[in-house]
């Protein structure tokens, strides 16, 4: 677990990227033990939701800056598609997006403390975009998480935890 050790056992500083390999270059992990001591705790229904708002946000800026200076809304979908894939790829990686910088979040594998990897973010993403179809609805399926985790997250192995709070496991 995430405790004063460090994660995963490994002594304190030791940074993690996707599936757990110690990572190097200064790199940094966003999941990590709260600075006060114990755990990080799963993120809100409303941390989520404003996560999501804001990486919407960033990717409708995309599209926006792409059509203004393409003036084309071909190539201006195509640039908030390229934005989307860059954000999908850096929370594979990493766990956190614009949204989760803004709430202070992180997105994980299911159960530990790492990034989600390539698959578990790709799967979520795209049934993200699927539910965006629908126009609301990955805003009533991340409105209705709980735990850190909503039907996306528990079908492909994916949580959110707050790097705010911090849970004491010791009673």
């Amino acid at each position: 677990g995430l405790g004063p050790g460090g994660a995963g056992g490994r002594p304190a500083g030791v940074l993690l990227r996707a599936g757990g390999a110690a990572l190097g270059g200064g790199g940094r992990w966003p999941v990590r033990p709260h600075p006060a001591g114990g755990l990080v705790s799963p993120a809100s229904a409303t941390s989520r939701l404003l996560a999501l708002l804001v990486d919407a946000l960033v990717l409708l800026a995309a599209g926006l800056v792409g059509w203004a200076l393409l003036d084309s809304q071909v190539l201006a979908a195509m640039t908030a598609v390229e934005a989307l894939a860059v954000l999908t790829l850096v929370r594979a990686v990493t766990g956190r997006s614009p949204g989760a910088l803004a709430t202070r979040t992180a997105m994980v594998r299911a159960g530990t403390q790492t990034a989600p990897g390539l698959w578990p973010a790709l799967a979520r993403q795209a049934l993200l975009v699927a539910l965006g179809l629908t126009v609301l609805g990955p805003v009533v399926t991340v409105a209705l998480s709980r735990d850190g985790r909503d039907w996306v997250d528990r079908l492909v192995g994916t949580g959110a935890v707050d790097l705010r709070e911090r849970h004491d496991p010791t009673p």
